[in-house]
């Protein structure tokens, strides 16, 4: 059976369930992945040079972006998580699917995937931004 799906990026694609589970997969292991990245920047946030305001609100600025990334990263992984079970109960009892919720669902988890990745790739640039703007201060000192 297969399942007639326009991406957020405007392709039409079609992906049968098997496919759509495969497709979840991946998506929960790259969130695998988001969650060692975070742990990362979290322990950055615990070494940041804290001498003078500047810093010390900076790091605050960026610790409640992440936190606020965090939050989206465990919705999105939850949502994925029972997407990815629900598609998996489908292709354990055959029986008449319902593709034009599939692809609903599906289409929503990618915009939202993308959405969150989006988000992610700005915290990381503001720690890196941060990163070298505290490096060329301790430099300069």
């Amino acid at each position: 059976m297969e399942t007639k799906i326009l991406s957020s990026a405007g392709f039409k694609h079609e992906f049968s369930i098997q496919e759509l589970y495969v497709l979840t997969r991946h998506w929960l292991g790259d969130i695998a992945f988001f969650e060692i990245e975070i742990k990362y920047f979290q322990s950055k946030l615990d070494l940041y040079p804290g001498r003078n305001d500047q810093y010390i609100s900076r790091a605050d600025l960026l610790e409640r972006q992440l936190n606020d990334v965090v939050f989206v990263k465990d919705t999105l992984k939850e949502k994925t998580t029972h997407y990815h079970q629900k598609l998996e109960a489908l292709l354990d009892s055959p029986g008449k699917v319902n593709e034009a919720f599939l692809t609903l669902e599906y289409n929503r988890l990618e915009g939202e995937y993308g959405d969150f990745i989006r988000a992610f790739r700005q915290v990381k640039y503001a720690f890196f931004t941060a990163s070298a703007g505290s490096e060329n201060a301790v430099e300069m000192a």
